[in-house]
Parts: C-alpha cells; structure tokens; sequence
C-alpha cells in the first residue's frame, strides 16, 4: 500500500531526480516487504533465509532496473544461512542499497556486464559480497556522502558490523556482520 502510494505521488512530478528519490524509497520498501513476505511463508520462528530472501532481492531489482533489457546478467552464489528478524531489515536495506548502486552506476548506457551477489559464512561472521563488472569506484567508496552510503554506514553498525567499497575490475562491496 505505501509502495502504491509513493507511486501515485510520483506520477505528479515531472523533474526525473524527484521521481528516482520515489523510486529509491519503493525499493527500500520492497525489500522489507521481502523479508516480511518470507515469514509468513515460512513457521520459522522468526528466522529468514538469505539465500532465498537475495534470490527474491535480486529479482524484484532486476525486473524494476531492467537488467535484460540492458544487458545485465545478476547471479547469486549463497549459502544456506538464517538469520533472526530483528537484523533483517537493516541487513536488507544495507544490501539492497549496494545491488541498486551497481544498477544505476556502475554500467554505462548500453554496456550491458554482471551484478553477482555472494552470502558466506567466514569463522564467526556472515560475508555478503555485491560484485558488478561495471567501472568500479574512484578513491574507495563512491559519494561517501551519499544518502545510500550513509544508509549502509549506519546499517552496518547497526548490525555490530563493517562494510568496504573497493574497485577490483568493477566495484566490490562487502558487508561483514557477526553470525
């Protein structure tokens, strides 16, 4: 409803930055619904799966940023790891916030490349790595002071974790949380 709502606002506006903030703002949305969605789902006390919660992740944003149309193959390589509701949605948002800068920033128009997406376990921490093909980022992170990297700023420390942007043949974020 408040996703149908912010499109309906959006509809009013003609200025593209404007509509792409209401954009951002339903995809943040979508990807709480997400977790949500698989709880009802699913009797688990309270727990979500990554790997199906990133599965249903990347495919919602694949379909809104036009990934096949654009030439973007997404893959996801995770295992299987639950985690509890409560780190859910900021672990979402923190991760959704990386898949949809690599959407939005790391092709040029008509490139086409790959977005993969990677959840492990490492000892006692949960690595999800965001990996595009795309241009990568200059100086380490990109607009650091951007409302998205403020989001996985907070998100992360939230979460009693770190989060890096590299370049390495495209742009690497990596998100390391406590198991």
């Amino acid at each position: 409803v408040t996703s149908s709502l912010l499109q309906m606002q959006a509809r009013r506006f003609a200025d593209p930055n404007v509509k792409t903030a209401f954009q951002e703002t339903q995809d943040r949305l979508r990807s709480i619904s997400l977790i949500h969605d698989l709880l009802y789902r699913k009797e688990q006390d309270g727990m979500i799966d990554l790997r199906d919660y990133l599965g249903r992740l990347l495919q919602e944003l694949s379909a809104t940023y036009g990934a096949s149309a654009r030439g973007i193959a997404v893959d996801l390589d995770a295992e299987r790891i639950e985690i509890d509701l409560d780190r859910g949605p900021p672990l979402a948002l923190a991760v959704t916030e990386a898949i949809i800068n690599a959407f939005k920033h790391a092709f040029e128009p008509g490139q086409g490349g790959r977005i993969s997406v990677s959840a492990r376990r490492r000892d006692e921490q949960i690595e999800i790595v965001v990996r595009d093909t795309g241009r990568g980022v200059s100086g380490g992170t990109e607009n650091d002071s951007s409302l998205g990297m403020k989001l996985i700023r907070a998100f992360a420390a939230q979460l009693g974790g770190s989060f890096s942007l590299e370049s390495d043949r495209g742009a690497v974020f990596r998100l390391t949380i406590p198991a």
